[in-house]
């Protein structure tokens, strides 16, 4: 369905364009987004995302608002979620600010997470980064981490079988609620990580990362102790 989504858009709303991570093609189904507007903010994003990291292997991506429900709606979260990223090839959907019902504001900041979620699926060993640690983080970059999710995590803690870290490698088979604690949890995580090994942990993570390592060897390196330490 992939396939199709992408072949079936008007190509009218299309053009392609330069980024630090390589030529970004760029579906604008939205009657009320300006596209240069939005391009702008693609090209600001990956610019911080890059003074921060540094470079990443460069790729063609594209990225589509699409303004129908029924996009993607394979998707088993497509109907909670506001952007979605994939991987080979590298692909975001962002839903229509005007379909999902959130402000300007929170639109580009799911641009920012998803624009992250593109940068670590470009690392060597992408696949034994785990869920949590790919959310929380681009959570973190985009600036959307909330006294909602502090307090998801703070009314349920006397489940504690909620909070096994290594039980949310991967988010599937999840429901809504689920995948919302999910998520808080994903971000108390990285700011549990901040406090403990020091507020530059993550980029230390995420640079070793860079550099070829897998993600226990990386967490290792920045923290001085075994990712399940951290866990326990």
């Amino acid at each position: 369905y992939i396939v199709y989504l992408f072949s079936s858009v008007l190509l009218s709303n299309e053009l392609t364009f330069n980024t630090l991570w390589g030529n970004c093609t760029f579906i604008n189904q939205s009657n009320s987004l300006s596209s240069k507007q939005i391009t702008q903010i693609i090209n600001l994003e990956i610019q911080k995302m890059y003074n921060t990291h540094g470079p990443i292997p460069i790729n063609n991506f594209t990225i589509l608002i699409a303004d129908s429900k029924s996009i993607a709606s394979k998707h088993p979260h497509w109907k909670w979620s506001l952007g979605i990223t994939y991987h080979s090839p590298d692909k975001i959907i962002l839903k229509d600010p005007a379909l999902s019902k959130i402000s300007w504001s929170k639109f580009q900041k799911v641009i920012a997470h998803e624009l992250n979620h593109i940068m670590l699926n470009r690392i060597q060993y992408r696949h034994t980064i785990p869920r949590w640690f790919k959310e929380g983080v681009a959570m973190k970059t985009a600036n959307e981490i909330s006294m909602y999710h502090k307090l998801r995590i703070a009314s349920n803690t006397n489940n504690q079988s909620l909070f096994n870290l290594s039980d949310y490698n991967n988010f599937k088979d999840m429901n809504k609620q689920e995948f919302n604690f999910a998520y808080a949890l994903s971000s108390a995580s990285i700011l549990l990580l901040e406090k403990i090994y020091g507020e530059n942990t993550i980029e230390r993570i995420i640079s070793y990362l860079i550099g070829g390592k897998s993600f226990q060897e990386s967490f290792y390196n920045a923290t001085g102790t075994k990712i399940e330490n951290f866990n326990n």
